[in-house]
């Protein structure tokens, strides 16, 4: 029977390394309920402080997030402050200055594009101007050829007499 008592206590032994023992008063109505429940006292225990530290750690983390929102709120309602309401007026009238050149911009290029159409009908007549005169040229030069080859084939030799000019 030694035998087996060294070989449980070996074993609780190993169970509690790394572990430590607490005490821990709680109410009878709440010792009865974890009865009912068949949850075992230590994972209750241990159970409990856990949900607890995660509460703490996450709160401290919400609290942590919420200082830094304070503190971007905090800059951004400086940087309200120091806005000068005579920066505001320039910068309206900037705006203002910006939308008004941006019209007579508008107004601008319309001109520029009725004035390229003007230009483009001004080509379209000179392109046509110039193919009538090619075709002019051309109609007189067949005809000057045509002479040519007239007068060739009426007198190829002869000659009028100087006194002749007709």
């Amino acid at each position: 029977m030694s035998k087996v008592s060294y070989n449980t206590s070996v074993l609780f032994k190993l169970m509690r390394e790394g572990k430590k023992k607490i005490e821990a008063y709680i109410s009878d109505e709440l010792h009865e309920k974890l009865l009912k429940s068949n949850y075992k006292i230590t994972d209750a225990v241990i159970k409990g402080l856990e949900t607890v530290l995660n509460s703490i750690e996450e709160h401290s983390l919400k609290d942590e997030e919420i200082k830094r929102l304070n503190d971007v709120i905090e800059g951004l309602e400086e940087q309200l402050t120091n806005i000068n309401p005579e920066q505001l007026k320039n910068k309206e009238e900037l705006i203002e200055n910006l939308g008004s050149q941006i019209e007579d911009l508008k107004v601008q290029t319309n001109d520029l594009k009725e004035q390229l159409k003007v230009k483009d009908s001004q080509l379209g007549t000179k392109d046509s101007q110039i193919e009538k005169l090619t075709e002019n040229m051309q109609a007189q030069s067949v005809h000057i050829q045509t002479l040519i080859n007239q007068k060739a084939i009426e007198a190829p030799g002869a000659k009028k007499p100087w006194w002749r000019f007709w």
